[in-house]
């Protein structure tokens, strides 16, 4: 009986666990080769609540997730802002499906919205756990906040910034005796 060759053997594991990592990173997340657009949205106050991987919903309809949330201290100014980037897959990745496209980008399609009037605001997905997530929605025609506004590219992250409104749970709890 002749025996197995070592080498044989470790190169068939390595071989293995390699295919093994490749099938979970393509076909685990789905992310890997996705194109997305990356925006960044600053809010007033506390965001507690609000963490990595949070959904981005237009009217109900998740358009995108968060992928980071960190503290920017300026020394010069004493201000402190909290960027929150998130990103929005475009293509066939994406839950947004263009119709009547022009050869604009999908970036100029969100500055163009973002003109309209976009706003995000924070909402709390359960009460019983705290957890918030990103609200997107155009205003009204007939409402103060439909003013037309500006994209702006912010200077910190080089990102397009989505202006936000304050959410209206805080204003609530301050309203109650």
């Amino acid at each position: 009986m002749t025996r197995a060759n070592p080498a044989v053997i470790g190169g068939f594991i390595v071989g293995a666990v390699v295919l093994a990592i490749a099938g979970v990173m393509i076909l685990g997340s789905g992310k890997l080769f996705t194109e997305t657009i990356k925006c960044v949205m600053y809010f007033e106050g506390a965001i507690q609540g609000l963490h990595v991987g949070a959904p981005v919903n237009f009217r109900g309809v998740k358009v995108g997730s968060v992928t980071s949330i960190k503290m920017r201290f300026d020394r010069q100014n004493l201000d402190i802002r909290i960027p929150v980037i998130v990103d929005f897959p475009k293509g066939a990745g994406g839950a947004m499906e263009m119709l009547n496209a022009d050869p604009r980008t999908p970036k100029d399609t969100l500055a163009a919205l973002i003109d309209r009037g976009l706003q995000a605001q924070l909402q709390t997905d359960s009460l019983v756990t705290g957890l918030l997530f990103i609200q997107l929605d155009l205003p009204l025609a007939t409402s103060p906040e439909a003013a037309p506004k500006e994209a702006t590219i912010d200077p910190a992250t080089k990102l397009l910034e989505i202006p936000t409104v304050p959410t209206t749970l805080p204003r609530f709890s301050e309203s109650t005796p």
